[in-house]
């Protein structure tokens, strides 16, 4: 069985600020199959976090899991992605209507959890200390 988890890490300068969407994607075993950032302008800790999401969604779909859980440390930006709330940003629209068409495109199913900033959070740490390659996506 291969399913992909993906851990959504994205930096900001402020909020709002110059956004750094990132993350990794890692199968059950531990094993880093991508990891990804890059400079993405200015923007909110919310977009940025979409963008994470998306790309993350994107680059677990090129090693063709069975299922994937997307971990984001944005409790709001979970919610709106289950569809318990709504987007109301007109700056979200975009980037959630095409994380929507990823999902319908796929028979993959796709679980969206939240995480901690700290504590169970290990990639988070992984990230931000060996510095997200911008620009990049690596596959380890």
């Amino acid at each position: 069985m291969k399913v992909l988890n993906v851990y959504v890490s994205s930096q900001m300068t402020s909020n709002p600020g110059m956004m750094t969407p990132g993350g990794i994607v890692v199968d059950h075993k531990g094993i880093i199959k991508e990891r990804y950032s890059w400079e993405a302008g200015h923007g909110t800790n919310m977009l940025v976090e979409l963008l994470g999401v998306e790309q993350g969604l994107r680059l677990s779909h090129n090693h063709q899991p069975v299922a994937v859980n997307v971990y984001c440390a944005n409790l709001p930006i979970i919610e709106q992605l289950r569809g318990t709330t709504s987007i109301k940003a007109p700056n979200l629209v975009n980037p959630y209507l095409r994380i929507t068409e990823l999902l319908k495109g796929s028979n993959v199913p796709v679980q969206f959890q939240w995480i901690p900033k700290d504590g169970i959070n290990m990639w988070k740490g992984y990230l931000h200390k060996n510095g997200q390659q911008r620009g990049l996506s690596n596959a380890q």
